[in-house]
């Protein structure tokens, strides 16, 4: 009896690999801090009651099935087992051939089989490993089936005897999850703050609109568009504002550079140690500090009285440093590396269901394995799509309200586009779940989006009076998504000069001054981590025409020095 639970235990326990993936197999500090928007508790106290209740389900049948007399129930109730066992070790196989760091390897593999006969060291032995391990693991499986039709009392000792080794990864699951249930089980690192609104008159000329396009590339953008792609907004905002040609980004990824850009300060390197806190390695003095404890550009614009909001995504601003902010909403990046949706959602939204639904939910989202995924390729790229369109409509919408509120000051918005994976048709003009959507796409998405809060601003008599900074937290980064699903031919359909290596760290500076309407090129090089000061020296009346703004830009270059991110070196 006692072996039988074990066995139901343990293969109700892998059953669940798909959930335990993200919360327990990744990296600590990087999921609660990156992609979990709410508390993780509840969805780990579900888990393990759904594995406890399989477990108890598959050994009630099990026993019922050993009864004298049942024999016709028992070959169906082995049947059965065999069939699960062969779903869960399929699902095991395929998770481990579609993500890092076996797919790089066998989709190189594949596209240039030769690299198996070519010395080069450590990779050549990777890639035999990996072929392999893939032969093995199919070869293992071919048996299986084999076995489940012509000696299936075989294959049901073996599936035993594996599910026996593999019980004590019950402890190990089942320790970490209860670890980070109590850890987590008050939610007080979820806990996102705000600051009070100063009253007062709320339109006015000193206020700034910062927008970041996430990976928004100054060659595709404007230096070097393919003729193919139209962005008609911001070419035009460009001949409005000034237009830096040389601008540089203080990181190369969006971690390092959105506290520079926030703080103004450079970072050299950051750290991850609760959901509530980042640690950033200034690259002034190689301090080490929290970012919520450091002054910002909220907080000193909340030092001359003014209200500021953000609307974000991929960092918890709201949790760090939404004690500096009226106004604050953020999206996580949770389909990043989790492409089950339903489980991206229950991980955003977590706190706002029961347990009960949750345990349905996390049930209902392991009816479609890995496995269904393989034989229906489309479908789940499509999914994983949907639910990151959606994520971006929130941000979106959430963006054209603080655009438009008088009272609001300074406003940051942090957009995920162009951003890979590509959402847009741009000859349809309408979100695309498709996998000929790229990044190209992205720009023309972006230049709607644009469009859009433009027009909303102009409505409200607010696109005047507002200034309107416009830069990225980094270019495109085509050499780091060639190894990633996004650059699959099944995933995406980029346009050759994409994927070309042709890379340009710039990114665009566009700056269209309150009440001004004929822009300039601006062509000196600096970095634009100095943006913060810039906004406040603007929000402050200290600069108001683009004469000003061009002088401050020189004098703040040379006095402070330019810096190349260290990656860019």
């Amino acid at each position: 009896m006692l072996r039988d639970f074990i066995v139901a235990l343990s293969l109700s326990n892998l059953w669940f690999l798909d959930v335990w993936r993200p919360f327990l197999v990744r990296h600590f500090t990087s999921y609660p801090y990156y992609h979990w928007k709410a508390n993780p508790a509840p969805i780990l106290l579900a888990t393990m009651l759904d594995v406890l209740v399989l477990s108890a389900v598959l050994w009630l049948a099990i026993s019922i099935a050993r009864r004298p007399g049942k024999e016709s129930l028992l070959k169906i109730a082995r049947f059965v087992f065999v069939l699960i066992f062969l779903l869960v070790a399929v699902n095991i196989l395929v998770l481990a051939v579609r993500n890092p760091p076996l797919r790089p390897i066998l989709s190189s593999v594949i596209k240039r089989p030769k690299t198996l006969f070519e010395w080069g060291g450590i990779n050549t032995a990777y890639s035999w490993l990996s072929v392999l391990a893939v032969l093995l693991g199919g070869s293992g499986l071919a048996v299986a089936l084999h076995s489940l039709i012509f000696r299936r009392q075989w294959l049901i000792k073996m599936s035993v005897t594996f599910l026996l080794i593999t019980s004590p990864f019950i402890l190990i699951t089942f320790a970490q999850a209860g670890t980070q249930w109590l850890q987590y089980r008050t939610g007080e690192a979820f806990r996102e703050s705000a600051a009070p609104r100063f009253s007062g008159e709320g339109r006015t000329s000193r206020r700034v609109l910062w927008l970041i396009f996430d990976e928004l590339d100054l060659r595709l953008a404007f230096t070097d568009r393919p003729t193919s792609l139209e962005l008609p907004v911001f070419d035009q905002l460009r001949q409005e504002s000034i237009f830096a040609q040389n601008a540089y980004p203080p990181g190369t990824d969006t971690e390092t550079s959105i506290p520079a850009l926030i703080n103004g300060q450079l970072v050299s390197r950051i750290n991850r140690t609760t959901p509530n806190e980042l640690m950033l390695t200034l690259q002034s003095n190689k301090q080490v500090v929290g970012w919520s404890t450091q002054p910002n550009v909220f907080s000193r614009a909340r030092e001359i009285n003014l209200n500021s909001g953000l609307v974000g995504w991929y960092h918890p601003y709201c949790r760090i440093i939404g004690n500096s902010l009226t106004e604050c909403s953020w999206e996580a990046a949770s389909l990043l590396v989790q492409r089950n949706s339903q489980i991206s959602d229950l991980i955003a939204h977590s706190n706002q269901v029961s347990l009960l639904r949750t345990m349905t939910s996390v049930a209902r989202s392991l009816l479609l394995h890995e496995l269904v995924r393989i034989v229906f390729p489309g479908e789940d790229p499509s999914i994983w799509r949907q639910h990151i369109v959606e994520e971006f409509k929130s941000i979106h919408q959430k963006s054209l309200e603080a655009a438009v509120d008088p009272a609001l000051h300074l406003i940051f918005i942090h957009y995920p586009i162009p951003h890979p994976p590509g959402l847009y048709n741009r000859s349809l003009k309408e979100f695309s779940f498709s996998s000929q959507s790229g990044y190209l796409d992205n720009l023309a998405l972006a230049d709607r989006v644009l469009r859009e809060l433009r027009d909303e601003m102009e409505k409200a008599q607010l696109w005047d009076s507002t200034t309107v900074l416009i830069s990225s937290d980094h270019s495109l980064r085509a050499d780091l998504w060639r190894q990633h699903p996004f650059w699959d031919p099944s995933f995406t359909n980029e346009d050759p000069i994409v994927r070309d290596n042709m890379r340009d760290v710039r990114v665009p500076f566009i700056l269209k001054l309150a009440g001004e309407k004929q822009g300039l090129e601006y062509e000196p090089a600096f970095n634009a981590v100095l943006s913060s000061d810039l906004i406040l020296a603007l929000l402050s009346g200290k600069l108001a025409s683009k004469e000003q703004v061009v002088e401050w830009l020189g004098r703040e270059r040379l006095q402070k020095g330019f810096h190349y991110p260290d990656a860019m070196k």
